[in-house]
């Protein structure tokens, strides 16, 4: 089940990502594997529509734009319009502001930054 959600979110590039992750840290590709098998792609309680809702909110304040350019893709793949993400981005930016962490460069449908859909 992890990989069918992992091969959904990021399609196409999907074994670039999986092989970048493998080769950037010894363990993150067991890691990766971990939480998408056990986490992510249970839709028990979250769908995956909302499961990458949530990863989309998680990934704006740390300020990772290939990360977050992925899941944004992949939300809308996973039925989220981009006016859902840009919701959810823009709300996860004034929660960062609220705990007086500012977001680098807010454009669009975007994320944090340069991610766009």
């Amino acid at each position: 089940r992890g990989n069918t959600f992992f091969s959904t979110l990021y399609g196409k590039v999907t074994s670039r990502v999986m092989g970048n992750m493998v080769h950037a840290y010894d363990d993150l590709g067991v890691v990766a594997e971990l939480l998408y098998a056990h986490v992510l792609s249970n839709t028990a309680v979250l769908g995956a529509r909302d499961t990458s809702l949530l990863v989309v909110a998680g990934l704006v304040p740390q300020d990772v734009d290939p990360q977050l350019r992925g899941h944004v893709k992949g939300a809308v793949t996973n039925g989220a319009t981009e006016g859902q993400v840009e919701a959810v981005r823009r709300l996860a930016e004034v929660c960062c502001r609220v705990a007086g962490r500012e977001v680098a460069g807010s454009g669009g449908a975007s994320g944090s930054g340069g991610a766009k859909l």
